[in-house]
């Protein structure tokens, strides 16, 4: 009783065909060991299309899946035994012919181990023209061997899975046996002793989502985590490292991997909604708990007319219910199971192209680095603790040493202890909108007035509709940080006015920061809309993206990641960073030894318990916290990342990385950049302070492919530089002293301009030569109040000039105090408005390349010109362009 795609809705009375497909491994069978690179590698394209039954050549009906899996450099799923689940089926060869066994040596890299399961048809990722056959006919005890003479409409190659075991569409009273039982080297036949209580006879497939037919970017979510009557919708941001989103499918009951206890419900009436409850965990058999999976249909035991429809069509959000209206050319009921996730797009997870490279190995105690961290200590008694760790090639050097507590010298530091981050996560949380935007769920040119929460604020200034996510994270978004006067529309206690009346009864209270976090709503995601409204009604302090200030702007972009998501902060964080990084002990502030530091050497600062800290609106700009060693790993997989549009640093461009954003140090991801001559370029790191004991700095350097960390629990209560520039510079010191790592010359040093001797600028200026020097820290300024300057370079030869490269100032000093201060005098270094480039050739200058803002380390690309004999380029700017390096070059 064969359908058209070969998979059957029911048995010739047998009832064996009750549910459709099943799902992953175990939780723990996502991992083969510690660290990055044990991540499980495959991710696999399991698609049940309707199709159909047009008796196509295999390739023709896998092409499309082999296609795509080939474009994400990753294999299809492995049917291992459930008698033994070190054994797996392997297509020994994988040539036409090949018997199939059950093999103990497989791994997710070998193909010859991986299949793809296509149109009923389970074809050998070694070679996608080889399907499973029945070899001779499905009869009892056929040898099952590859196949390329199979096509879709031969139930000799196509297959029904239901309850865990793989029937013969030929005969659904033959199902496929590990024969003689789940042994190394036993050949698969077919047999009718088969049932779904013999472990001989079934399988799993490894962790599955299930994906609306109409978009593969929408897959079921168990809506706000997988936890007991949680409602199951249609979500946008699932990705198979979230747990609400994967699911067994395993011997008809569809399982959440968030909770292997909690199964789906969906009853027998029409428009159920269905929810997670503990009532249909398994091994439950209750028809309302079970289903088939049939032509893309998720078919309820129940009643076979009951089947999962996205209610109220196919969007983010939508709520699964089982409809009796559904047919098969409704693509509102059409899902497609796919193993192992989706494809990648920008995550963290080794298995994605451009992700980071994986931590090789992990040195505890470094000795250079405890030296470094004794002598500190030594230096500075007052230190209760400290850690510091270099990242080199993938392997974490790292150290820590005192006590927890500056007064209990008994209380050692340990490794895995929690320091607070404070500001870097910042730098978390714009991480968290890069992989959003790698995801294709959030853009950098998203605007707060596209949210619908922000379009109708009472008295909102209009420019903040227009701010956009990347200016926020990079606080270039005009608006003022989120304290005192400058909140609620500058609001004090007991003002009449309507808005303020209004911040008020929120919670706020501007004359108390205990009280500043909005208590009167009743989550952190509500608080930050209310943080966000507030906000805008206040007086911009200049142009998005025309200035900068530190301070409240990533609560605003958090604000609208949640709103896109209707997901929260913390467990985000948890499922696209902490998870796929292996950053084992991170979270939010531990309870056990923050702010203990005291100035006057006696006693300890009140501390903060992680409850209080989630359930705070400014998480994520402040109050995460991390081992030293996950600290490591995050800014080790900042520095690697290399996807165009989501991570910090891509070496095929040598770009800038201030996309979209004009006038900041700050990058979307929310880093700060400079260039530093120990780096060989670009220098991309975050610090955190709190002035309570707390100060840390994460670090890296590109070029080099080097990162540096310091954390410790001791800051002064005016200053937190002190230490952590010690240990830093000993740290770098280190690395050409100790590791063998010396500081690279300038990459450039082959552009003629590098080795020019005519330098000059209009206006004139003494420092004209700084900007060919190669010397990063050294610039060529003309005076305060000069908004055009150019520089003129003389080549020492005519040259062949095909690239130009340009990079302004990177050492910005504080935060400006007043917006008055914003874009004068040295409070902003990143000036440039607009810039031309000429070239001269003979005797006619030509314009080659213009654009606007220029950042750190821009490369440009033009078409080679040849007998080029002068450079020249011309500059606008807020007040006085200062530019460290113009070279052009072959």
């Amino acid at each position: 009783m064969k359908t058209k795609s070969g998979v059957c809705l029911k048995s010739d009375g047998a009832g064996r065909l009750a549910a459709a497909t099943d799902g992953k491994s175990p939780a723990s069978d996502a991992k083969h060991g510690a660290g990055l690179a044990s991540v499980l590698l495959a991710i696999a394209l399991l698609l049940v299309a309707c199709a159909p039954e047009t008796g196509a050549p295999v390739d023709a009906n896998v092409g499309e899946s082999e296609a795509q899996l080939s474009t994400a450099g990753m294999h299809g799923f492995m049917l291992t035994s459930d008698a033994d689940n070190t054994l797996a089926v392997t297509a020994v060869g994988a040539v036409n012919g090949t018997t199939l066994k059950v093999y103990k040596g497989c791994t997710w890299e070998n193909p010859e181990c991986t299949w793809s399961y296509v149109n009923g048809m389970i074809v050998s990722d070694a070679d996608p023209t080889l399907a499973i056959n029945a070899w001779g006919g499905a009869g009892e005890g056929v040898v099952l061997r590859l196949s390329n003479i199979c096509t879709t409409s031969n139930t000799s190659c196509t297959w029904t899975y239901s309850h865990g075991e793989f029937l013969s569409d030929a005969n659904l009273s033959l199902a496929i046996n590990s024969w003689g039982g789940g042994h190394p080297g036993e050949t698969l036949k077919l047999t009718s002793t088969c049932s779904s209580s013999n472990t001989s006879c079934t399988w799993t497939m490894h962790r599955a989502m299930l994906f609306s037919n109409t978009g593969t970017t929408l897959a079921w979510n168990a809506w706000g985590g997988a936890a007991e009557g949680a409602n199951v919708r249609l979500s946008d941001i699932c990705s198979r490292t979230n747990t609400s989103c994967t699911w067994t499918v395993k011997k008809g009951n569809i399982i959440t991997d968030g909770n292997s206890g909690l199964g789906v419900i969906g009853g027998s009436t029409n428009l159920t909604q269905l929810q997670t409850t503990g009532f249909c965990a398994p091994p439950n058999t209750n028809t309302t708990c079970t289903w088939t999976f049939k032509h893309g249909q998720i078919i309820s035991d129940a009643a076979s007319t009951l089947v999962v429809n996205a209610f109220g069509g196919i969007a983010a959000g939508a709520f699964l219910k089982v409809n009796t209206a559904c047919t098969l050319s409704n693509t509102s009921c059409l899902f497609s199971a796919q193993v192992g996730g989706p494809q990648c797009v920008g995550s963290l997870e080794p298995s994605c192209p451009g992700a980071p490279d994986p931590i090789t190995s992990v040195v505890h105690q470094d000795s250079v680095i405890a030296n470094i961290l004794a002598d500190e200590r030594a230096a500075h008694p007052e230190i209760p603790a400290i850690a510091a760790a270099i990242v080199i090639d993938g392997q974490i050097h790292l150290a820590t040493a005192g006590k927890r507590k500056w007064t209990d010298t008994s209380d050692t530091l340990q490794e895995t202890d929690q320091f607070e981050a404070d500001s870097i996560a910042k730098a978390v949380s714009g991480s968290l909108m890069a992989i959003a935007v790698d995801r294709g769920i959030m853009s950098w040119s998203d605007t707060l007035g596209q949210d619908s929460a922000y379009q109708g604020v009472s008295g909102a200034y209009s420019q903040y509709l227009n701010v956009t996510l990347a200016e926020l994270n990079a606080h270039a978004g005009g608006m003022w940080a989120d304290t005192g006067a400058h909140q609620c529309g500058g609001c004090t206690l007991g003002s009449p006015d309507p808005t303020c009346v209004l911040c008020q009864a929120n919670g706020y209270n501007p004359n108390s920061a205990a009280a500043s976090d909005y208590s009167a709503l009743s989550t952190p995601a509500l608080r930050r809309i209310a943080i966000t409204q507030d906000s805008m009604r206040d007086l911009p302090l200049f142009t998005p993206g025309g200035g900068y200030i530190y301070g409240g702007d990533t609560i605003y972009a958090i604000s609208l990641l949640e709103n896109k998501t209707s997901a929260a902060y913390l467990p985000l964080v948890k499922d696209w960073i902490f998870k796929p990084l292996d950053m084992a002990h991170s979270g939010t502030l531990p309870d056990v030894w923050q702010h203990n530091w005291n100035s006057a050497g006696s006693g300890t600062m009140s501390m903060v318990a992680p409850a209080q800290e989630q359930s705070n609106p400014r998480l994520g700009v402040g109050g995460i916290s991390m081992s030293i060693e996950d600290a490591a790993r995050f800014i080790h997989a900042a520095m690697h990342s290399a996807t165009a549009t989501g991570h910090l640093w891509s070496d095929a461009t040598q770009q800038t990385i201030m996309q979209g954003v004009e006038h900041s140090n700050y990058t979307p991801h929310a880093f700060s950049m400079n260039m530093n001559e120990s780096a060989g370029g670009p220098e991309i790191w975050k610090d955190g302070c709190d002035l309570n004991g707390n100060n840390s700095i994460v670090s890296t350097w590109p070029r080099r492919k080097v990162a540096l960390i310091v954390m410790t629990n001791y800051a002064t209560l005016t200053t937190c530089d002190t230490v952590l520039g010690e240990v830093y510079g000993k740290l770098v010191t280190a690395l050409s002293v100790s590791y063998g790592l010396s500081a690279p010359p300038f990459p450039y040093t082959s552009a003629p301009t590098y080795h020019a001797t005519t330098v000059t600028s209009t206006p004139a200026s003494a420092s004209a030569s700084n900007a060919v020097d190669g010397v990063y820290g050294t610039s060529w300024a003309v005076s305060d109040g000069t908004t055009s300057a150019s520089l003129s370079v003389t080549l020492s030869a005519a040259s062949s000039i095909g690239h130009i490269y340009l990079s302004e100032v990177g050492d910005v000093p504080s935060t400006p105090a007043t917006s008055s201060a914003i874009g004068g005098g040295a409070s902003n270094q990143l000036r440039s408005n607009s810039y031309q480039v000429w070239l001269t050739v003979g005797a006619v200058e030509s314009l080659v390349a213009s654009g606007y803002t220029i950042g750190f380390d821009r490369l440009i690309t033009i078409p080679t010109m040849t007998g080029v004999t002068k450079a020249r380029l011309a500059v606008t700017g807020t007040n006085a362009p200062i530019i460290s390096e113009f070279h052009v070059m072959p």
